[in-house]
């Protein structure tokens, strides 16, 4: 079967994340996207493992899960970010690894061994006083079984390789780096950028969403294309190991210009300190590596160093020209979510706003969910459901040819599409197909 996986999400236990984050939700809305199987995120944390233990039952034989009292074809697999915080030199080094665990038993084990390194309680991910290799260690020893990823690895801040992180893989997890199964591309990079690192051909890349919202905006916005012949732990974890590309098809991943720390530089409402007053940023500040480097990354309005974007981060520690790709790569293809081009085609302040939504209900009534709509629906048979210049906004993203401001310093980019590719507004609209229902909005 092929199996759309997004690992790594949170619960709205976890910092910043939205209160609607629950599992009813995620499911629902999962459903929507296409996902097979969901990571449940936040294991860790008391409460949201009580909902989970009270709410999932195990698929026989599976180490996998499905939501009791819902039917749904959406599996979960235990799974949650952990922050290693150490130091290391001169500098306090945060690193997140993604666990994925077979089981709530093996689950319960880890959360008390972990519980001797920092407060499991305060954060749905939480901060433990241990270094990533001795973490690893730890992990491994509970139980082989249990699966560690670096997540994000050049994301800015709380990552292996971003600029706050190591030079290295090895250097940050010395000799447990045999033990990791995978490194995550996060948003702001995608496969080819990790291309140009040779260190990192001996891992797998897998993407996830790190979703801190339900909505398919944010959820499976990344994920990973698997065909197995059996839908368990093990055979998931087998396909992402071995690499075959007849297992592991494909990533989805949102264009890196798309990421929050694409590019270098301080957005306008970042605040700075002169002579002991603070100030704000009244302008955005974004720049390419060529610039940045230029500058030696120092901000031209407040003085500091600038957050160093992933797109240069990647060209420091590149030992490869730029397009070099690996002989025995896995595939991936950019996608921007659904409701975000019918946003912007519709003139949208969010892509939650109902008409927004009608339209999105339209098309996913017409294809059965939004990968499908994303990937493989003809250009024909979208133009009557949704116009035609949603047709080819969506096509334009499949193939490639749309043109992205990028993110910096924690501001997603944004898409532009260009009028001439995607025409005049569209006058027809056929509206919702189908039973449509106030649930059905967010």
């Amino acid at each position: 079967m092929i199996l759309y996986a997004d690992l790594h999400i949170h619960s709205l236990y976890s910092t910043g994340t939205s209160s609607k984050m629950t599992l009813e939700n995620i499911d629902r809305y999962g459903e929507i996207k296409g996902l097979n199987l969901i990571g449940t995120g936040d294991f860790t944390h008391p409460k949201w493992l009580r909902e989970l233990r009270e709410k999932l039952v195990e698929v026989e034989g599976s180490n996998l899960y499905k939501l009791r009292r819902r039917k749904s074809e959406v599996r979960y697999m235990i799974t949650g970010e952990i922050s290693t915080n150490f130091e290391y030199g001169k500098s306090v080094k945060r690193i997140h690894n993604l666990l994925l665990v077979p089981s709530f038993e093996v689950a319960e084990q880890l959360i008390d061994v972990l519980g001797e390194y920092g407060d499991l309680s305060l954060n749905g991910r939480p901060e433990l006083e241990i270094t990533a290799s001795e973490f690893v260690e730890v992990v491994k020893s509970t139980d082989q079984r249990v699966e560690v990823i670096p997540c994000h690895i050049w994301t800015s801040h709380f990552s292996v390789l971003g600029q706050k992180g190591f030079n290295s893989i090895r250097e940050c997890y010395e000799d447990q780096t045999g033990n990791l199964l995978a490194l995550e591309t996060g948003l702001s990079a995608d496969p080819k950028m990790c291309w140009r690192v040779k260190e990192l051909d001996q891992f797998p890349l897998v993407s996830n969403s790190d979703s801190h919202s339900p909505y398919p905006h944010r959820l499976g916005r990344e994920a990973n294309v698997l065909e197995v012949k059996e839908l368990t732990f093990g055979s998931i974890i087998e396909a992402i190991r071995k690499r075959k590309k007849e297992n592991f098809k494909m990533t989805i991943e949102v264009p890196p210009e798309y990421g929050k720390y694409h590019y270098t530089g301080h957005r306008r409402d970042r605040r700075f300190l002169v002579s002991g007053v603070w100030r704000t940023h009244e302008v955005d500040v974004c720049f390419h590596p060529r610039e940045a480097i230029k500058l030696n990354s120092i901000c031209p309005i407040c003085g500091r160093t600038m957050t160093i974007g992933v797109l240069q981060r990647v060209e420091e520690l590149a030992d490869r020209p730029e397009g070099y790709m690996p002989s025995n790569f896995i595939s991936f293809a950019h996608l921007i979510p659904l409701t975000e081009i019918l946003a912007y085609i519709e003139n949208a302040s969010s892509p939650l706003v109902k008409r927004v939504w009608e339209k999105y209900l339209s098309l996913i009534h017409s294809f059965g969910n939004e990968y499908n709509v994303m990937l493989n629906a003809p250009r024909e048979e979208l133009a009557k459901v949704a116009g035609p210049r949603v047709a080819e906004a969506i096509i334009k993203v499949r193939l490639g040819q749309v043109r992205y401001e990028p993110g910096f310093d924690g501001i997603y980019g944004k898409i532009i599409f260009e009028k001439r590719d995607i025409g005049q507004k569209d006058t027809y609209s056929k509206g919702v197909k189908g039973q449509t229902k106030l649930t059905d909005f967010p």
